[in-house]
């Protein structure tokens, strides 16, 4: 009969510790489980900040382009007036139908830049016609 309590004290330890590794495990795997939330939460916001900066460089870069493409074009503007004034000395005057077209697109409110690439006049002229007649109708 000792044997049988001995068999069944000894049992009763085995399935205490079980119990104890089970409750063990269990407070592990709820504690792994917590911090895969924080990770995944973490991420998240991650994601969230990288597209967000993504979005910021796309439109930046769009800008800067716009930039670019718009000082490539006065640059042609003006290297295709140079090169009409040096094979022409006279053309250091701007010729009146230059100046008739660019007064007629500032009426039809057409912006600076294309007047420039239309007319070949240079900024400051366009300006100065743009200043005088944008909006007006023609006489």
């Amino acid at each position: 009969m000792n044997v049988v309590v001995e068999m069944l004290a000894l049992s009763t330890v085995v399935v205490a510790g079980l119990v104890a590794v089970a409750l063990m495990m269990r407070a592990q795997q709820r504690k792994i489980a917590s911090q895969t939330a924080q990770f995944a939460n973490a991420l998240a916001e991650l994601t969230v900040r990288l597209d967000k900066q993504e979005l910021a460089l796309r439109r930046t870069t769009r800008e800067r382009e716009a930039q670019v493409t718009s000082s490539l074009s006065q640059l042609q503007t003006d290297l295709k007036l140079l090169q009409l004034r040096a094979q022409d000395p006279a053309a250091n005057r701007d010729a009146p139908e230059s100046l008739e077209q660019a007064i007629k697109l500032a009426r039809e409110g057409k912006p600076t830049e294309q007047i420039m690439r239309r007319t070949g006049l240079p900024q400051d002229v366009v300006e100065a016609i743009t200043t005088l007649h944008a909006g007006r109708a023609a006489h």
